[in-house]
């Protein structure tokens, strides 16, 4: 297959992929003369624009990421997973990553020296999530086996064994580092103590997976995603505050922007919106936005 890039009469570029047989020779047009700034952005909206048609890799782009990308530099390469990784997540300090994968293992790395500090072991199935508590001594994994098990980053073994249930979808700590906290493909989000395992459910959206959650940087909210709704919740209360259901293509990505009042949410239209908690309504309007 290759992929071949033509030029429109408005500058806009279009791609096409085309099977490799012999076809009459055709002279190329010029390349447009733009600043290789906006060269760049280019390519990089209309990958953007077709993503709703198909996701996919060819090598060629392996050789355009190559040529828009001189300055970035490979720091190191980190040996020691046998299967897929799955999951990769820093340590609140930055020195170090942990990782998870379908060798059923998850390895702390330090990344300075990108040296294997240690392999944990004893999940039964593929380790699909792993996070780090704030203080970054002590780890949280959820497996396909249905359990999450907690580790501490100077042992081995787990401290801690719980099962979640359904498949777990999302994993962190809260903010004092107490509670693990997960949500589910049922619909719910459940906190566990760290020192006794204890749990109790915190929220239930209904029957619809929730895909993402996360606490805002003052750990009073907490948001997730399901669907084509953003729920928001008080955290103290343990209540439902709002839930933004004007997405008009599912929710795939959001978080807190800083001060934790407003979210910031990216759609399968291609879409940014803004959401302001205190007025339970969007501030940005969708349709105004344009592709990016």
């Amino acid at each position: 297959m290759t992929c071949t890039i033509d030029q429109k009469n408005n500058n806009d570029w279009i791609t096409s992929t085309v099977k490799a047989k012999e076809k009459k020779k055709k002279r190329k047009k010029a390349r447009p003369n733009l600043p290789r700034g906006e060269e760049v952005r280019k390519v990089l909206q209309l990958w953007r624009r077709q993503a709703h048609v198909g996701f996919g890799w060819i090598n060629d782009f392996d050789d355009l990421v190559a040529e828009y990308a001189p300055n970035y530099k490979q720091l190191q390469i980190m040996l020691g997973h046998t299967a897929n990784i799955l999951c990769v997540r820093f340590s609140p300090d930055s020195k170090y990553l942990v990782s998870s994968s379908e060798d059923k293992t998850i390895q702390l790395w330090e990344i300075a020296k990108a040296k294997l500090i240690r392999t944990f072991r004893g999940h039964l199935a593929s380790v699909h999530l792993v996070t780090f508590s704030p203080s970054g001594d002590t780890i949280a994994s959820a497996a396909s086996d249905a359990s999450i098990r907690i580790w501490k980053t100077k042992s081995r073994k787990a401290i801690k064994q719980i099962k979640s249930g359904p498949k777990v979808t999302d994993i962190h700590f809260s903010q004092d580092g107490r509670f693990i906290v997960a949500s589910s493909k049922d619909g719910k989000i459940r906190a566990w103590t760290v020192t006794s395992g204890h749990g109790r459910e915190l929220f239930c959206i209904g029957q619809n997976p929730i895909d993402k959650f996360e606490f805002s940087p003052d750990g009073n909210y907490m948001f997730c995603i399901s669907y084509k709704t953003i729920h928001v919740f008080n955290v103290m209360s343990c209540e439902e505050i709002f839930k933004f259901e004007k997405q008009r293509f599912s929710a795939q990505v959001a978080t807190f922007i800083p001060g934790g009042l407003l979210i910031e949410s990216y759609s399968d239209n291609r879409y940014i919106t803004k959401w302001d908690i205190k007025k339970k309504n969007y501030i940005t309007n969708p349709s105004a936005m344009g592709y990016i």
